[in-house]
């Protein structure tokens, strides 16, 4: 599989939801605005540096970060991506952000503290916007794809603005740490005033395996979907909260806008193994073209300490059913479940919007 990560703060705003999202966070004075196109963007407006880090997301040498950046000002330097080895905490690779002056900056790829490659002067938007400009220009509202191989010998990069290539190198050592151990993405996002915000949106990561999705991806946007309404299934039950058992959807869509999920205010559960419970999403409504992949979330827990299974489950708009993903629950406390899915489970062909549609998603606990 090749597409990894998606982001594009549609239904994760607030600290909390990255919090229990992200290995690692630091937000401070982040706000949820309009954003690049669609939707809403993170956007930080203060001088403390912010970075939201990937879980663990598997060794890789070769990865590839598409995001839309809007600086209008930096800090002096400003980690954009960095290429980690999750377990360690240690970074391979840079792609840092250097202020030149209130107007100008300039995009280097870093080894550590050795500078490999230097672009030249790109210019800060020096307008005033209170939302994300509606007109991109091409190098001062980019979307900034980053690749690179990590590797002591052979490794290369790449940076491109709004898909004009700015930086490259190739047949050099991009492993700071000496081997070829990269498992996660750190991206980095901070204002150098507290006057003027720095924002960030539309965020895909790749690595380079797999058949599909395995090359830069260009500029994406993020649509982000609740619950509306019960599924096939309703085999868990439901804490009602003063609605119908029946009415899980209504139990799991908790708003985005909240600081985090709402807990054991509102939740399904089950003791039994092999129960489904599947709800309808809502239709998408901006997105019409290709649809490169979805990425699947739900919070669980137990509800005594041991460890159990959970399936992330998908039913097809002909009624069948798939597994997206098992994963293993071992905390009494919520914790975040994802599966990135390239292509429609049923049959491997690529997303499409009336296929996205008609697919239910839910969850099983499978049979022991």
């Amino acid at each position: 599989m090749a597409l990894k990560w998606i982001e594009g703060f549609e239904i994760h705003q607030g600290t909390g939801w990255l919090t229990d999202k992200y290995a690692e966070v630091s937000l401070s004075n982040v706000l949820f605005v309009t954003g690049r196109v669609q939707g809403f963007c993170i956007q930080n407006q203060g001088t403390t540096p912010c970075y939201l880090r990937t879980p663990n997301l598997g060794q890789h040498e070769r990865w590839i970060v598409g995001m839309g950046i809007d600086p209008h000002n930096s800090p002096a330097t400003l980690n954009l991506i960095e290429i980690r080895d999750v377990a360690t905490g240690g970074v391979q690779l840079t792609l840092l952000m250097r202020s030149l002056n209130n107007s100008t900056y300039r995009l280097e790829v870093l080894r550590g503290s050795t500078v490999l490659s230097q672009s030249v002067a790109l210019n800060y938007d020096t307008a005033s916007h209170s939302t994300w400009p509606p007109i991109v220009d091409s190098f001062q509202h980019p979307y900034l794809q980053f690749q690179a191989v990590i590797d002591p010998i052979d490794g290369l990069f790449e940076v491109l603005l709004n898909g004009s290539q700015v930086l490259d190198d190739s047949g050099i050592n991009t492993a700071a740490l000496g081997n070829t151990n990269a498992t996660g993405i750190g991206i980095g996002f901070c204002s150098g005033s507290l006057f003027v915000p720095f924002r960030i949106d539309d965020i895909y990561i790749c690595d380079g395996g797999g058949s599909i999705n395995n090359d830069y991806l260009d500029d994406c946007i993020v649509e982000g979907v609740l619950p509306t309404g019960n599924g096939e299934k309703q085999e868990w039950f439901g804490t009602n909260a003063g609605l119908p058992d029946s009415a899980h959807g209504a139990l799991l869509d908790d708003p985005a806008s909240g600081s985090n999920h709402d807990s054991d205010s509102t939740y399904i559960s089950t003791l039994a193994t092999d129960r489904t419970d599947l709800e309808v999403y809502a239709n998408l409504s901006w997105i019409t073209g290709n649809i490169k992949g979805i990425m699947v979330h739900t919070v669980a827990r137990l509800e005594a300490p041991g460890s159990s299974d959970l399936e992330l489950r998908s039913r097809s708009g002909d009624g069948v059913e798939a597994l997206l993903e098992q994963h293993s629950v071992d905390a009494i406390t919520y914790a975040n479940k994802f599966r990135v899915v390239p292509n429609e489970p049923v049959g491997g062909l690529p997303w499409t919007v009336d296929g996205f549609n008609a697919t239910q998603f839910g969850v099983r606990t499978p049979s022991t």
